[in-house]
């Protein structure tokens, strides 16, 4: 009996442990870029390659005072709603920030947007230095004229091939039932199953 708890135990270690994992960014942004100032509300579509679970929303602040209240929000743009927003009251650090939302699935074959506005940002000349995480493709980046300051929460539409960065999201791959994790489940079922027939 000791054999089997130990042995169910170690079992459901290594499922936990096969579905534990870091948070991803979507993007890294990198090359030429300059700032840029005015109000405009900036943001990047995606889809998904396999489903994901989104922890956090973030936003790229530069120039910030302290009564700025940035607001970064998360869409689904194949369904016309806004899923998420993160609220920075009283402002945000220069760089990027991070904030925690209720966890929502993203699944494929929908349109997602990321936006966020803003007055001062960086642009880039292109994508080229961008990285996008293993489950993220590129849709487009996009800047639009902003008329609702830091409230203005729309989906963006007017693309750019010279992307603002303001907004964008940390996830977690959302698990399958791992091939270990099913066999180590397999053989406890039989070993329990084994010690009830000799019973």
């Amino acid at each position: 009996m000791k054999r089997l708890i130990g042995f169910i135990s170690v079992a459901v270690l290594l499922v936990i442990a096969c579905g534990s994992q870091a948070d991803l960014i979507a993007y890294t942004e990198g090359g030429t870029s300059g700032s840029d100032g005015g109000w405009k509300t900036v943001g990047f579509s995606f889809s998904v390659s396999t489903a994901i679970d989104v922890t956090q929303l973030g936003f790229f602040g530069e120039s910030l005072g302290g009564g700025d209240t940035p607001n970064v929000y998360l869409h689904d743009v194949t369904g016309a709603s806004t899923l998420r927003t993160a609220s920075w009251i009283g402002g945000a650090n220069a760089g990027w920030n991070y904030k925690a939302v209720t966890t929502v699935t993203l699944s494929p074959g929908n349109v997602y947007q990321v936006s966020a506005p803003l007055y001062w940002t960086q642009v880039y000349d292109d994508t080229s230095g961008f990285s996008f995480a293993p489950e993220i493709s590129l849709v487009n980046f996009y800047r639009d004229d902003n008329v609702g300051g830091w409230t203005d929460d729309h989906i963006t539409t007017v693309s750019t091939a010279t992307p603002y960065i303001g907004g964008n999201l940390q996830y977690t791959v959302v698990p399958e039932p791992s091939a270990l994790g099913l066999l180590l489940l397999g053989g406890t079922v039989a070993m329990v199953s084994r010690l009830k027939r000799r019973r």
